[in-house]
C-alpha cells in the first residue's frame, strides 16, 4: 500500500513538471496565398518569472514555410502587456540570428511593432532550409503574452 502512495505521488509530479515549466508558445501556420505564408507564435511568460520557453518552429510550421523567404516580422502585445522594449531573437539551425538584432528592443507594452531580417545591417530576405528557434528576453511581467508574426514570400 506504501509503495502505490509513493508511486501514485511521484506520477502526479510527472503530470504537473509541464504545467510547472517557464511559460508557453504556441504556433500556427497560415497559407495566406500563393505568395504568403505566416507563421504565427503566441506566447506567454512563466507566471512567476515572467521568462518564456525558447521555442523550435515545429514540424507543421516548418512543412510551410521551407524553401520560403522571410520578409517581415510583427511583435504584438497581448491583453497582458509584456515589459517595454522586450527582445527576441530568431535563430537558425546554425543558431544565427536571421534578424541580425532587429528584434532588440521590438517588443512594446502598447503598440504592435514590426522589422525586416537582415545581414551584416543590410536589409535582406532570408531563406528558410531548417527549423528556427524563436527565443524572448528581458520581461518581467509575469503572464504577459506576446504575439510574433513571421511572414514568408516567395521569391
Amino acid at each position: 500500500m506504501k509503495r502505490l502512495f509513493v508511486i501514485t505521488i511521484l506520477f502526479l509530479f510527472v503530470l504537473a513538471g509541464p504545467a510547472l515549466a517557464a511559460g508557453t508558445c504556441t504556433q500556427a501556420a497560415v497559407v495566406s496565398d500563393a505568395l504568403v505564408r505566416t507563421v504565427t507564435f503566441i506566447c506567454t511568460a512563466d507566471s512567476s518569472d515572467g521568462s518564456y520557453p525558447a521555442t523550435a518552429m515545429d514540424t507543421a510550421s516548418l512543412s510551410y514555410v521551407t524553401g520560403w523567404q522571410l520578409l517581415k516580422v510583427s511583435a504584438n502585445p497581448g491583453g497582458t502587456a509584456p515589459t517595454p522594449l522586450t527582445d527576441f531573437t530568431l535563430t537558425d539551425g546554425d543558431g544565427i540570428d536571421v534578424l541580425d538584432g532587429n528584434g532588440i528592443d521590438l517588443i512594446d507594452d502598447v503598440t504592435s511593432q514590426s522589422s525586416y531580417p537582415q545581414n551584416d545591417g543590410v536589409p535582406v530576405l532570408q531563406p528558410v532550409v531548417d527549423a528556427w528557434t524563436l527565443a524572448i528576453t528581458n520581461n518581467s511581467v509575469n503572464s504577459a503574452i506576446i504575439v510574433i508574426k513571421l511572414i514568408f514570400t516567395r521569391k
